[in-house]
């Protein structure tokens, strides 16, 4: 369910708009999708381990089964711990040929995740969906939650937009939980961190206006990759400003319009707590 219209542009102080505003509201539904974009390139770079690792398994098990009823030799046969070895083996490719083309997401033993969802996106407790106004802005993803925060989201922090079934996607780089190597062989091998439900969306239908969700998402990805590299740089001269001082004060000229964007957002939420505080005292 999708608004575009004008009147819903708050005074967010966001001068530089490139698209929006769009209010539309998010279900169950929408939730597993947006889950589903979050996740399935985690876990399709997991099958693809899996692939390259096990995949050897399964043509092995299919000439393992038949090479029993093209040979005359009787001691040919199988006993009961291959076929259960071989069983599983082939099993294990199977799963991992599975993430890697279609990764499964059971979502029933995900309502604790969809109630995070929704309280992040200012939710009441228990709702079953959640009302937003976004935009995109040319520092970043800006959202007005449904209770009224601020939640601003730079470029530089993305990671590649996602274009899913109803919604372009924009998830938050995070090497807890982007790295399939370290989740699978660190700390965080067993449990790896929930979504807390952070990231940019907005519904494909909203985007026709502006040339197409794949038009969009295209130009998304390129202020995105060339923000990655400017913030990689930034990292970089703050690393060196241990060595000299001046060499930090670069590493945040670089950052230095995200920085200040960023405060801004956070300087409209402390005013809006303010005037909830003021309102609170003279009732």
């Amino acid at each position: 369910m999708t608004n575009n219209d004008k009147k819903l542009l708050p005074a967010t102080g966001s001068d530089d708009v490139w698209l929006g505003p769009f209010g539309f509201t998010v279900d169950s539904d929408g939730f597993r999708e947006l889950f589903h974009a979050e996740n399935d390139r985690y876990m399709r770079v997991l099958g693809l381990i899996g692939t390259v690792c096990a995949g050897w398994v399964v043509p092995l098990a299919v000439v393992t089964f038949y090479i029993p009823f093209f040979t005359h030799d009787p001691s040919a046969h199988i006993n009961r711990s291959d076929f259960w070895g071989v069983t599983g083996g082939f099993l294990i490719g199977l799963f991992f040929i599975l993430l890697l083309v279609a990764p499964p997401l059971p979502l029933t033993t995900r309502r604790a995740q969809e109630a995070a969802f929704m309280k992040y996106h200012g939710g009441a407790a228990g709702a079953s969906e959640v009302g937003v106004r976004v935009w995109l802005c040319r520092y970043g993803f800006e959202e007005v939650t449904a209770s009224g925060v601020v939640v601003r989201l730079p470029y530089a922090l993305m990671r590649r937009p996602v274009l899913s079934r109803r919604f372009l996607f924009m998830g938050v780089r995070s090497a807890g939980r982007d790295s399939a190597l370290w989740n699978s062989v660190g700390v965080n091998w067993v449990f790896r961190p929930d979504w807390d439900g952070s990231g940019g969306f907005v519904p494909r239908s909203c985007l026709d206006g502006a040339g197409g969700a794949r038009v969009v998402r295209r130009r998304v990805a390129r202020v995105v990759r060339s923000g990655r590299w400017r913030y990689r740089r930034a990292c970089v001269w703050a690393w060196l400003g241990r060595l000299r001082g001046a060499w930090a004060d670069r590493g945040l000229a670089l950052m230095g319009p995200e920085l200040e964007w960023l405060e801004q957002g956070e300087r409209l939420n402390r005013e809006r707590e303010q005037r909830g505080s003021e309102g609170s005292s003279r009732a």
